[in-house]
């Protein structure tokens, strides 16, 4: 029906997924592994072809860890085809257990625990609740507190539902009618999200269970919301079918508004951040001299930034009033915070903190100081309040005494105050956390 993409589209393409969205490795590997999975199980769902659906999966498992799920769930769809016989030969069965048999060792060769993973996974409650959470961390966006306890109710509705469907295609093969692709395809593909849930709580509720709900993430919780969605639409009666459909278009708008809300600013840091460690790499001297080494200069284009035309500001003279800043120190680094500058609402527009030692000029975003989002939901122009804060890791800074100052864009003009702030870094740590990448 007609009606159907509008959800949807408002459910996936929302600012709960902010980090997916402007954060670009994170969208290689979120984006990419969901498109080759879903591909190769509707290869399997819909064609009784099996070379593309390899390939495809095989695609999968090279782009992220949870890509391997498409191996057994792969295999378990096949075999029901064979069983029901959906499929008249089960040589695409065996070609799929071949498959499996040789990628997921190959994985596996030579692979080392990143060094960074927690020592301890939680108790099995957390881990219960650490998958509940990330299965329902889409409702983070509504102004509904507590958040880690919405996201588990949530998420326990979720799969309560999921369960519900499964035990009505049960139903339906009890009943000896034949499955269909649709029910094969969500199947699948419901027992890869939630899989997936199981393995990132599994692995992750050990940083904390406020990792599980983190932007990144939010894909499969969406995903989910939008699988059982169109299943269902296409599943119940017509008399009933405009109501779900109503249903569904108001439940993704207001998801939509209020994650506009609720994430709007970690955007704008993301977006901000980003930019000033653009400042940050290629200024390594105190002057507006624009330095990048000749091998990256082959393969990237800097991008435009609001700081090319404050260049002559940020490297000059301060004489604006002095803005007040508070500063803490902190483990690891500095917390400023100011509780007086207006909001300069969106964009590049607002507040930055310059950072100048005797060698060399750092440039570091603020968050702008936000509202209650229940208020922002009827005057979205209230989010923004007075004040911002910011976060200063020592590892950013090179060794030295730094003077604080704020630099405000405004309209395209910028202006430099001082805070009559320093703060001494000892330089980035001599041993760093080892990576997995």
């Amino acid at each position: 029906m007609p009606p159907l993409p509008a959800p949807v589209a408002f459910l996936l393409l929302n600012l709960s997924q902010w980090e997916n969205m402007f954060w670009g490795m994170a969208a290689l590997q979120n984006f990419t592994v969901i498109l080759w999975v879903f591909g190769a199980i509707y290869l399997l769902a819909f064609t009784q072809k099996i070379g593309g659906a390899l390939v495809v999966a095989v695609a999968a498992t090279l782009t992220s860890g949870n890509g391997l799920l498409v191996w057994p769930v792969g295999f378990a769809l096949l075999l029901f085809q064979v069983i029901l016989k959906d499929r008249p030969s089960p040589k695409p069965l065996l070609f799929w257990t071949l498959g499996t048999l040789i990628s997921i060792p190959l994985y596996f060769l030579n692979y080392k625990s990143p060094p960074g993973n927690p020592p301890a996974r939680g108790s099995f409650t957390d881990l219960i609740g650490g998958w509940f959470a990330f299965i329902g961390s889409a409702v983070e966006a509504l102004p509904i507190r507590p958040v880690i306890g919405s996201c588990i109710l949530f998420g326990g509705i979720i799969l309560l539902i999921v369960l519900a469907v499964c035990l009505h295609i049960l139903r339906k093969w009890l009943n000896h009618k034949s499955l269909s692709s649709s029910d094969y395809f969500f199947l699948a593909t419901a027992a890869f999200l939630v899989g997936t849930g199981v393995i990132v709580a599994w692995t992750r509720t050990g940083f904390g269970i406020n990792t599980l709900i983190t932007s990144r993430y939010k894909l499969y919780s969406l995903l989910l919301l939008v699988v059982l969605y169109t299943y269902v639409v296409g599943e119940i009666q017509a008399s009933v079918k405009k109501w779900i459909l109503s249903i569904g278009l108001l439940f993704s708008l207001v998801l939509m508004w209020c994650s506009y809300l609720t994430y709007l600013g970690d955007t704008i840091g993301l977006r901000q951040y980003l930019i000033t460690s653009q400042f940050n790499w290629t200024h390594p001297d105190n002057n507006p001299t624009v330095t990048i080494d000749s091998v990256s200069s082959q393969y990237i284009d800097l991008y435009p930034a609001f700081y090319d035309s404050a260049l002559t500001t940020i490297f000059g003279s301060a004489q604006q009033p002095t803005i007040p800043l508070q500063l803490t120190k902190i483990p690891g680094g500095y917390e400023l915070v100011n509780m007086t500058s207006p909001s300069l609402g969106l964009d590049d527009s607002g507040a930055y903190i310059v950072a100048r030692s005797a060698k060399r000029t750092y440039l570091f975003p603020v968050r702008q100081n936000q509202g209650s989002v229940r208020r922002a939901l009827i005057q979205p122009a209230n989010l923004f309040t007075t004040g911002f804060r910011s976060t200063i890791s020592s590892a950013e800074l090179d060794a030295g005494l730094y003077q604080l100052f704020v630099l405000t864009m405004s309209e395209g003009k910028s202006t430099l105050s001082p805070t009559n702030q320093t703060l001494t870094s000892s330089g980035p740590p001599v041993t760093t956390t080892a990576k997995n990448w």
